[in-house]
């Protein structure tokens, strides 16, 4: 009987061990379950925050690689603009959810002001877990450097050389250097014992400082430095240094002064001399009483000596005050002289037709020819103000044509003329800017592009046509009024620019403010007053492009997970 109760003792005994080691497993095994479900969850949450932070700073170096592509001119305008710059931010796929390998992310931008929130959500591999980060940028946009305008020098201005064929007349604006109209001015010398301005840029502009006599220059105006002393010719008013007044306050008497052309030709004297007439014959003694007198012999002709002057070359002559140790201020005269042709130093004016020869003009072609020194891939900015890019930046859609158009709303096109060998032109009664991109025509090098006008047309404005290493040709009898650049080529030698055929149209009307348009019909002529209304225009229809900066306020804080 006892053996028997102490058997059900251990029985009950060995049950109740099973028991706790039952709940003992299965309290380890619900506590290991849970370990490994919170292990997972907390992978998949660091997942979706790596991936996450992942995408906002791959934002944030988006949009400060895109500065260039965020535009407007306030600062709120801007932060709008980097809005819409990072809403473009998508992958190889064209989607806006990038995979990183272990999750996925999207970002998304808002602006208040000029504060714009950047956020960005990720999720983990299996898409369970989200987090979200985010961040703010502060945009600011600071006004574009430059002003535009228009700074034409002569009525063709062309970094090759100039061939003028038959009678096609070229009339800039003749006048002559009046002294008694300079005036004095100080600048900021490159030493204390070298009294050379000290300018830089490319093209090269001075700041100085209008002092005393005549008028202080207006901006647009051209002013020379009076020919140097010592010199044993004198120098016409297209030899002297030019420069354009590209800022004028009359406040404060500051002025920009934008270098145009610095080489002086030096000269050599060459004599020819030119043997008079040698004496003639007496007449013989007359007949009568006793014998007339015999003819005297014929006097002399004295001989003539001309002198002429030979250009040999250029001497770089920067502008400055009178030398060291000499501390009076620096003179400059205005130069209303604008040349028919002008073009780079280096090539001179070529001849080819009636109208010009070597750097000779003949008469009919009002204002002479000069040269410029400054590079020629810096002509665009020294006739705008601006380079191409900021330039182009500046103009809106529908003023950047594929074919040329009347103008209806702006004054200023931009006309890419693509693989195309020639362009043709609309006769519009409105003046105009134009700039003819043919950089990409796809003709060899030794052929022309050609700029034809329509028959009895007339084009009025200014017209900037530029080739890669091409000339340009203007045929026919159609006439251009305003001014004419030819941008051949940025080497130091660029090819030609061929005008050829007579003057026709109505340019003569147009530039009839030109005593010698009248006279004979050019093909080209300067009209000053047309070029200053454009000049306005393009202040108004050109806008330079703010520099926007964007900088992080605070790292970064998540917002919901």
């Amino acid at each position: 009987m006892n053996i028997t109760c102490r058997s059900g003792f251990v029985l009950i005994a060995v049950l109740g061990i099973i028991i706790v080691m039952g709940l003992a497993i299965a309290t380890l095994s619900f506590t290991s379950i849970g370990s490994y479900r919170n292990s997972t969850n907390d992978n998949q949450r660091l997942e979706a925050f790596y991936a996450a932070s992942t995408g906002l700073e791959q934002a944030i170096a988006y949009a400060q690689a895109k500065t260039s592509a965020v535009t407007g001119t306030t600062d709120n305008n801007a932060a709008t603009s980097l809005v819409t710059v990072l809403t473009s931010m998508k992958n190889a796929a064209g989607t806006t959810t990038f995979d990183t390998g272990t999750g996925t992310f999207t970002v998304t931008a808002t602006a208040a002001g000029n504060l714009v929130t950047v956020k960005s959500t990720g999720k983990d591999r299996t898409a369970l877990s989200v987090r979200v980060v985010q961040t703010n940028l502060l945009v600011k946009a600071t006004a574009g450097s430059g002003k535009v305008g228009l700074f034409t020098p002569a009525a063709i201005t062309t970094t090759g050389n100039s061939t003028d064929n038959g009678n096609a007349p070229v009339d800039g604006v003749a006048a002559t250097i009046d002294l008694s109209k300079s005036f004095t001015f100080t600048c900021t010398p490159v030493a204390s014992n070298n009294r050379t301005c000290s300018g830089s840029g490319s093209p090269k502009k001075y700041d100085v400082t209008y002092k005393s006599g005549g008028t202080q220059p207006k901006l647009g105006d051209i002013v020379s430095m009076p020919q140097p002393s010592g010199l044993s010719y004198t120098l016409s008013a297209n030899e002297l240094t030019r420069y354009m007044v590209t800022a004028s306050d009359s406040a404060t008497g500051k002025m920009t002064l934008t270098a145009i052309n610095e080489q002086v030709p030096t000269k050599i004297a060459q004599t020819t001399t030119t043997n008079g007439n040698s004496g003639g014959n007496g007449n013989g003694g007359g007949n009568g009483n006793g014998g007339g007198n015999s003819g005297g012999g014929g006097s002399s002709g004295g001989g003539t000596t001309t002198t002429t002057y030979v250009t040999t070359g250029y001497q770089s002559t920067p502008l400055s005050m009178p030398a060291y140790p000499s501390t009076s201020d620096g003179t400059l005269v205005p130069n209303t002289n604008i040349p028919a042709v002008m073009t780079y130093y280096t090539g001179g004016t070529t001849t080819g037709g009636a109208n010009t020869s070597g750097f000779t003009c003949q008469t009919n072609m009002s204002g002479g020819c000069a040269t410029f020194d400054q590079p020629p891939a810096t002509l665009f900015d020294t006739i705008f103000g601006v380079d191409k890019t900021t330039f182009y930046s500046g103009l809106s859609s529908t003023q950047k044509i594929s074919a040329d158009s009347c103008p209806t709303t702006s004054t200023v096109q931009w006309l890419d003329t693509g693989t195309a060998a020639s362009v043709d032109l609309k006769n519009c009664t409105t003046p105009r800017v134009l700039i003819i991109d043919a950089r990409k025509s796809n003709i060899s090098a030794d052929t022309f592009f050609n700029v034809n006008n329509p028959s009895n047309g007339a084009f009025k404005g200014l017209i900037y046509v530029m080739t890669d290493n091409r000339p340009i040709n203007m045929p026919g009898g159609q006439s251009f009024a305003g001014a004419v650049v030819a941008e051949t080529g940025t080497a130091n030698t660029n090819p030609q620019l061929k005008v050829r055929g007579n003057g026709g149209g109505d340019s003569v009307a147009v530039c009839s403010s030109n005593a010698l348009s009248a006279q004979h019909n050019p093909k080209i002529c300067f009209d000053p007053e047309m070029l200053a209304q454009l000049s306005k225009d393009l202040a108004n229809y050109v806008t330079i492009p703010s520099s926007v900066t964007i900088a992080r306020t605070n790292q970064w804080k998540e917002v919901s997970n």
